[in-house]
């Protein structure tokens, strides 16, 4: 159908010039960043980022990236998530800090650098509950001030949590208002209902018609 049919068509996202691509309709319509959807994999202690080519191999080394910021989405629902303490410090936290907050591409607001998260339950529960996790939280953001940035954003992805402030996010925002997201009334009530949470902040999120018929 060509309603699935990308702006694009059918391309390659880890090519460096489909993101140049992205980039120049971005930058022309006022958009700043990019938020990156990346997938953790631990394997003997190494960590790396599956299906993760469209923010290594593309945006990375296009010509045009330093028009743009990127920022990541932590795919925790279907990626992995540390089982301890211990590996959060010695293993995600170092990756994390070499391979993105280093990059001066790497988003930040107010000089604290944002990560997003989705399916932060199973992060909660893998490491061994909220309070660990936003120790965790706690300690990467005392390792970034070591780079000369003021700490973490901690933004959530997904359906509103009364835990979210226990676990140590500062916000969330959904993943989109569903199949009638494309609708201005839509997009109002669910923006101004849950403004009224007092959980954590809610950021305000312009959403768009949600199809998966490409998935499925």
């Amino acid at each position: 159908s060509p309603y699935e049919r990308p702006i694009l068509g059918y391309y390659d996202e880890g090519n460096p010039e489909s993101a140049d691509w992205e980039i120049k309709y971005m930058v022309e319509h006022g958009i700043d960043f990019q938020a990156f959807c990346v997938f953790p994999a631990v394997s003997d202690g190494v960590m790396t980022f599956s299906n993760a080519d469209h923010l290594f191999d593309g945006f990375m080394n296009a010509k045009y990236s330093d028009m743009t910021k990127n920022c990541i989405i932590w795919e925790a629902a279907a990626g992995s998530s540390p089982k301890s303490l211990d590996e959060w410090k010695n293993i995600y936290v170092p990756f994390y800090m070499e391979n993105l907050f280093k990059d001066e591409r790497y988003m930040t607001i107010d000089n604290r650098l944002v990560m997003c998260m989705f399916g932060m339950d199973n992060v909660s529960a893998t490491i061994g509950g909220d309070a660990v996790m936003k120790e965790a939280f706690d300690y990467l953001d005392e390792e970034v001030k070591k780079l000369g940035f003021d700490g973490m954003l901690y933004l959530a992805s997904g359906g509103h949590s009364k835990d979210l402030k226990a676990m140590g996010f500062d916000g969330w925002y959904p993943y989109a208002w569903g199949t009638e997201g494309y609708s201005l009334d839509v997009n109002t009530s669910s923006m101004l209902s849950n403004a009224k949470s007092k959980n954590v902040y809610h950021v305000p999120t312009v959403s768009v018609g949600f199809n998966s018929l490409p998935w499925h």
